[in-house]
């Protein structure tokens, strides 16, 4: 019985060197074609990343040109006497002579308090 035992392990060691062989050409296949995919799939992925920024760099463009376009319209209201005395008032300056009333609004009574 022990010399038929020892027949059996070289049999062994036979049948799992294919496997063991099988996964190291499946690693370094999977290694090979990352490391190539990889250089192949870089340049979409730079073109995607440029795209995202150059949308995200036109989205702030425009909300700049806008900005400009408002602060425009009021500096041009400013150069008008109208706007000049416009935004004086809403600083709270007033001409000699003048009195300042301020009106301070009633505190509300709450809507849910009146009905219980």
């Amino acid at each position: 019985m022990a010399h038929k035992q020892i027949k059996d392990r070289p049999k062994r060691r036979r049948s799992l060197m294919p496997i063991l062989l099988a996964v190291l050409a499946v690693l370094v296949l999977a290694f090979v074609i990352g490391r190539v995919g990889f250089k192949i799939c870089k340049p979409f992925v730079l073109c995607w990343q440029i795209r995202n920024e150059v949308r995200a760099i036109e989205d702030e463009n425009a909300r700049l040109r806008q900005e400009n376009k408002e602060l425009k319209a009021k500096r041009d209201q400013l150069k008008t006497k109208a706007g000049v005395i416009n935004e004086a008032r809403k600083l709270g300056f007033v001409r000699k002579g003048e009195k300042i009333v301020v009106d301070e609004p009633q505190p509300q009574k709450d809507a849910g308090a009146e009905r219980d």
